[in-house]
């Protein structure tokens, strides 16, 4: 179990998490929905998605490595499980998000005597981006939340028995 400070790494990484994916979420819709958002933030909006992606990757893999080393209640076990549900639309969400990025980048480059079946395809291919984007978005927000939710039922559960110090 690795600790910063005494702490266990993995409610640092949480918190983390709950910050990085829904602030991610919102600027890549952002992004997704508007060309102009998209030139201001389109850079930030990949750097952000990445962020959660990869914290939400470290939360999970501490979060495991903390179930492991302690022994945990059913609600704490039913957390971790659920802990492993965010990897994939963080990931898709930032790979969305790359996708949209390039596209529009390459969509904006193209010189209006290119082969117009070219810009065609980058711009459907914009569109699927930008709907990935939103799904993949939606479902993270949605995801953090009710793993949130299933970790402080399970850090209360613990409260309520008497022993606050077990995972």
């Amino acid at each position: 179990m690795n600790e910063v400070g005494g702490v266990p790494t993995h409610y640092l990484l949480v918190h983390l998490v709950v910050v990085a994916v829904p602030a991610a979420a919102l600027v890549a819709i952002a992004c997704a929905l508007s060309p102009r958002v998209r030139r201001r933030w389109g850079t930030s909006a990949l750097l952000m998605s990445v962020l959660a992606a990869i914290s939400t990757y470290l939360a999970y893999e501490t979060g495991h490595s903390l179930e492991l080393a302690l022994v945990g209640s059913e609600a704490t076990r039913r957390h971790v499980a659920m802990g492993a549900a965010l990897n994939a639309p963080t990931l898709v969400l930032a790979l969305a998000v790359l996708g949209k990025v390039l596209f529009a980048r390459l969509s904006e480059r193209i010189k209006s005597e290119d082969d117009p079946r070219y810009r065609t395809a980058l711009r459907t291919a914009g569109v699927v981006a930008s709907a990935v984007t939103i799904l993949a978005a939606s479902t993270a927000v949605t995801t953090v939340y009710r793993i949130g939710n299933s970790g402080s039922n399970a850090s209360w559960e613990r409260v309520e028995n008497g022993n606050p110090d077990a995972p």
